[in-house]
């Protein structure tokens, strides 16, 4: 997964195509899109060994994958984890909290959620 970039959260995209019934059918027709995505971004050798090893690792599986927005504050909270402590010990806890607010377009609180929630599931 790419690097996020500070401040910057993903728009959701509103897919026509994710309003496609949730069925074996619906999954099928998914993967077939999926397919032809994987072999025009990636050629057709590549995009097919993609979906090759897709189903070889998930077929028959249900799975449930987490939207772009999730992924990305995922890995901001992750970096702001990491980024904090180093901060702290350089100018305080204080002003840790309101540079990470700064540098990712939040508010104090939610850096402090961000932090206090990871000490908590630790």
């Amino acid at each position: 997964m790419p690097a996020v970039m500070e401040g910057r959260m993903p728009q959701k995209k509103r897919n026509a195509d994710s309003d496609v019934e949730h069925t074996r059918g619906g999954s099928r027709e998914a993967l077939r899109r999926l397919f032809e995505r994987f072999q025009t971004d990636f050629g057709d050798a590549s995009g097919g060994a993609i979906i090759k090893a897709l189903i070889e690792e998930c077929g028959g599986m249900r799975i449930c994958l987490p939207d772009l927005q999730d992924l990305y504050r995922e890995e901001r909270n992750r970096a702001i984890r990491n980024r904090f402590d180093a901060l702290a010990r350089e100018v305080g806890s204080s002003q840790a909290y309101s540079q990470l607010a700064l540098n990712w377009s939040m508010s104090v609180w939610q850096v402090r959620r961000v932090v206090n929630k990871s000490r908590t599931t630790d």
